[in-house]
């Protein structure tokens, strides 16, 4: 799971939502999904060529769709994914995909592609659901699973991962730019689930301060724990914008 990627499908799927539901322009959302990269591009079921932001947008209005769900998935996790298997393992591979709202049935699945992004359309077999939680649960629910984690490592003398669980008790000031509508809430939710998801990648590229099977065990446990937390929470906050009334022209 690159949290790049997925921090940049995360924005995504909240300035599009954004944009079908009218509470920011197509423009706007293009500066943003653009900013110190290549423009987006959406290669969709019944079009030749893959389409700019403006035209992928125009022909989801026309369809219906009215906002697109973020989902992060990691192995083991993944039962909000859609079928069929080939969109469910191609979520699984990029660690992340969006579900268009209700209906119709249609997937998005990111491809890096130089300095851009290019998301290829597919069918699935089963409609999206946004995270139940609110932020305010998720959050909760982040936290306990934060304390969890650091108390963990300290009781094993496994907090010495290069500081690591010392940062992690600091992921708590600021906010994430988002799109027009979201809360302060949501704001620093999505910052906060961020930093630890990014935390919690750097401290997958070793064991840290285990010394022993057993300790490598309880480390594993424990982030893992905090990662689903993490995903979770950075999930319900870029999917707040789903909660609010598509605007009628």
């Amino acid at each position: 799971m690159s949290v790049e990627l997925i921090q940049r499908a995360a924005s995504s799927a909240g300035w599009l939502t954004a944009v079908l539901r009218g509470t920011v322009g197509v423009e706007r959302a293009l500066d943003v999904l653009s900013a110190g990269a290549e423009a987006p591009l959406f290669v969709v079921l019944d079009t030749p060529e893959p389409l700019t932001l403006p035209f992928a947008v125009a022909r989801w209005r026309r369809i219906g769709v009215s906002g697109w769900i973020y989902l992060p998935v990691a192995p083991g996790d993944a039962a909000a994914i859609p079928g069929p298997g080939t969109f469910s393992a191609a979520a699984l591979d990029r660690g992340v995909a969006l579900v268009a709202v209700e209906c119709p049935l249609l997937g998005l699945i990111p491809h890096p592609s130089g300095g851009g992004l290019f998301w290829e359309e597919h069918e699935t077999s089963g409609a999206g659901r946004p995270p139940p939680e609110s932020p305010a649960e998720a959050e909760r629910l982040l936290l306990e699973a934060l304390n969890r984690a650091v108390t963990a490592l300290e009781s094993h003398d496994l907090a010495s991962w290069r500081d690591d669980a010392n940062e992690l008790r600091d992921q708590g000031a600021g906010t994430e730019p988002m799109p027009p509508g979201n809360d302060l809430r949501s704001e620093r939710l999505a910052l906060r689930s961020r930093r630890i998801l990014e935390l919690l990648e750097r401290a997958a590229s070793d064991d840290g301060g285990s010394r022993t099977a057993a300790d490598v065990a309880i480390r594993r446990s424990a982030l893992g724990d905090l990662s689903r937390a993490a995903r979770q929470a950075h999930a319900v906050a870029w999917n707040t914008g789903l909660r609010q009334a598509p605007e009628r022209g």
